[in-house]
């Protein structure tokens, strides 16, 4: 069961994955030949796998959503990029896995759809693309905030804020126009919805690995350990100024909250 949980989440995590069609899948699999049970073990991998992480992933974001909207929240810039990397996961999970899960009952909506196969993907791209980025900032946001530097915690302003996110969103949306050209779904495919050249796979695979699986994890560790870096520095200096303590107390425990929530979306 764990094996086949991690092979789900690596579905929705490289898109890449997605774009094998039904043919070629199949195609590989006479190749080596597999048993009867193989067969009917990737069956109801397709069928219930992916429509109990569709039914979790709604409701996992949703109650992020619900929880990051809260009003004492919302002023925070962290809770900010969780609340918009939850919605953009949903995103992420309807276009990604509900679309996938259907093909499963024969249900295939970008078969012979262009216009369709080529906004399913670009909305995935693009809403998985700017969820990790948004998460990378909001650590950048954390490790600032638990600087013993007084012009490190004040540099994050609320206009800063809104230029960062509006950035984000708009480099992801114009990075990712190139899936207009290379995802087809016509004669040139068989009418399935994948990739229509190498160049395209090579174009298209080097953009992923580097800007989705390698920076953005690479990021979040480094300002991951300087923000916990930050916190022990902190605390060996609370620990010397006993008048302090209370308010000082006070505002870790906020920030520990939202750390611990931020490190939880992380792990994800």
């Amino acid at each position: 069961m764990i094996f086949f949980f991690r092979l789900f989440l690596e579905i929705i995590r490289f898109p890449l994955a997605l774009r094998l069609s039904w043919s070629s899948l199949f195609s590989q699999m006479d190749g080596l030949k597999p048993s009867r049970f193989t067969a009917i073990s990737l069956s109801a991998m397709n069928r219930y796998g992916l429509l109990f992480l569709f039914i979790t992933g709604i409701l996992g974001n949703s109650l992020n959503v619900y929880v990051f909207s809260r009003t004492h929240f919302r002023q925070n810039f962290c809770v900010l990029c969780l609340l918009i990397s939850s919605c953009l996961n949903l995103i992420t999970v309807i276009f990604g896995v509900l679309i996938r899960s259907l093909i499963s009952y024969n249900i295939d909506l970008t078969y012979n759809s262009p216009i369709f196969c080529k906004l399913r993907y670009y909305f995935i791209y693009v809403s998985k693309s700017a969820s990790l980025w948004l998460i990378v900032f909001a650590c950048i946001d954390r490790y600032l905030s638990s600087s013993l530097n007084i012009l490190h915690r004040q540099w994050m302003t609320r206009k800063k804020i809104n230029r960062i996110i509006f950035s984000i969103l708009l480099l992801c949306l114009v990075s990712y126009t190139e899936v207009f050209y290379c995802m087809e779904a016509s004669f040139i495919t068989n009418g399935f919805c994948m990739i229509r050249d190498q160049m395209c796979l090579f174009i298209d695979t080097t953009s992923f690995l580097i800007f989705n699986s390698f920076l953005p994890p690479s990021l979040m560790l480094g300002f991951g350990i300087a923000m916990l870096m930050n916190i022990k520095h902190s605390r060996q200096r609370v620990g010397d100024i006993q008048t302090s303590i209370k308010p000082i107390n006070k505002i870790n425990r906020r920030d520990k909250q939202l750390i611990s929530m931020l490190l939880v979306q992380v792990r994800r």
